[in-house]
């Protein structure tokens, strides 16, 4: 429930409607490593929030300019990167969708990709609604709704079927062995990587050095300390 409200703040920050200040500071937005920083659980929140409601977004064309033809998800909530294999140029990686129509939503310039797209792609991109007059921005639209407007509701639902999708517990079978409680502790962490190693704490924004100071050849993760080490075998 909570990523379904905190998916209605950060849709909010996208139009514009709210502060992004009150929740992340100006130190976290000009850092080049954020996720080093201390982190307050309302942001720790914030982040849930985001992965629902970046999963539950697409674009609505208006005039195009500030839709990215490539990578932003515009086709039937899809992006045309995800919809094609192989490289793009980088004139096509640019190029927003203004750029790809002709005057007036007259049209799609199929000459300016340096490919023959599918006819399952045209077809998408030809049943895409666009404005033939004025000059409406371009505007994020939420999938899960008929009229493209966010509800809380339907977020709810979303996140609750990431959840269920979630893998369940696999470590039941630690608990049941009949074995001294550190034996289990240790189990338990060596199962959700959690064991302090040196590779661990590296991957969790600690500044250490990942290489085992044992063999000095691999970074220390859990299976080079239980396994791959030389020193573990003579262990």
């Amino acid at each position: 429930m909570v990523s379904a409200m905190v998916a209605g703040l950060v849709r909010k920050w996208s139009s514009k409607r709210c502060d992004l200040g009150k929740y992340c500071s100006a130190d976290r937005r000009r850092s080049r490593d954020p996720d080093k920083l201390p982190t307050s659980p309302n942001w720790v929140a914030v982040k849930l929030g985001s992965q629902t409601f970046e999963k539950a977004i697409c674009w609505g064309v208006g005039n195009g300019e500030r839709i990215k033809v490539s990578t932003d998800c515009w086709i039937k909530g899809q992006s045309l990167r995800e919809l094609v294999q192989g490289p793009l140029t980088r004139s096509e990686s640019d190029m927003v969708v203004v750029d790809f129509m002709y005057s007036g939503c007259r049209g799609w310039i199929w000459e300016d990709i340096s490919f023959v797209l599918p006819q399952d792609i045209r077809d998408k991109i030809r049943a895409i609604p666009c404005q033939q007059v004025g000059n409406e921005e371009d505007k994020i639209i939420w999938k899960f709704s008929k009229d493209g407007n966010f509800s809380t509701k339907s977020a709810y639902d979303l996140a609750n079927l990431a959840q269920e999708q979630l893998p369940s517990f696999l470590g039941q079978w630690i608990w049941k062995l009949d074995v001294l409680p550190k034996i289990v502790n240790f189990l338990w962490l060596i199962l959700y990587n959690s064991m302090p190693v040196r590779d661990v704490l590296a991957s969790r924004g600690i500044d250490c050095n990942r290489r085992c100071p044992l063999c000095k050849d691999l970074p220390k993760s859990i299976n080079h300390l239980l396994r791959e080490c030389v020193f573990a075998h003579d262990f």
